[in-house]
């Protein structure tokens, strides 16, 4: 239940916005500068969460009752730049799940979803000069496609510094 908002974050040998092991979810990231961030790593970016573990949290559920389902985590209206080190700008990673990303601003970053990751939706964000390792948008792999579970790529703007390179790619 973390709310960051209207920050100026820069500098930093990691990843400035983390969220480990999601916990209960439920949280709001909105409106914040993040850049020269992975000055010691080219392993993430300005934003970096994973959900290795679950818990056992009443935040998800409807109804109040315990459930490993988390409440969604909204990553909004942000400013977000892979400058130096950075291998993009939004990397959800190793299990990431129950997140909104919208409206966000991504310089030279992309959007990054893998290893078991679910419940994704990215939407409305603007991607310029856009890389997630490589040139391209959106890199989705080792996501399984599981009963009841969704990842959404949808109505975003791509601009790529090279014409020919690959929009976006998945694997699972």
């Amino acid at each position: 239940l973390a709310v960051l908002t209207n920050n100026i974050c820069f500098n930093s040998p990691r990843g400035v916005i983390n969220f480990q092991d999601g916990f209960g979810g439920g949280n709001l990231v909105k409106s914040n500068l993040v850049f020269s961030t992975c000055r010691e790593s080219s392993d993430g970016g300005p934003v970096n969460v994973w959900d290795r573990v679950p818990y056992l949290t009443e935040l998800g559920s409807a109804d109040g009752s315990a459930s490993l389902r988390a409440a969604v985590s909204v990553l909004e209206t942000n400013f977000l730049v892979a400058d130096l080190g950075s291998s993009t700008t939004m990397d959800t990673d190793d299990g990431s799940a129950y997140w909104i990303v919208r409206e966000n601003w991504s310089i030279f970053g992309g959007a990054k979803q893998d290893f078991g990751g679910h419940d994704l939706l990215t939407s409305g964000n603007l991607f310029v000069y856009a890389k997630v390792y490589e040139p391209s948008c959106a890199s989705y792999f080792n996501v399984p496609s599981v009963a009841g579970t969704e990842d959404l790529f949808t109505n975003n703007t791509c601009i790529l510094e090279n014409p020919s390179a690959v929009y976006g790619f998945a694997n699972g």
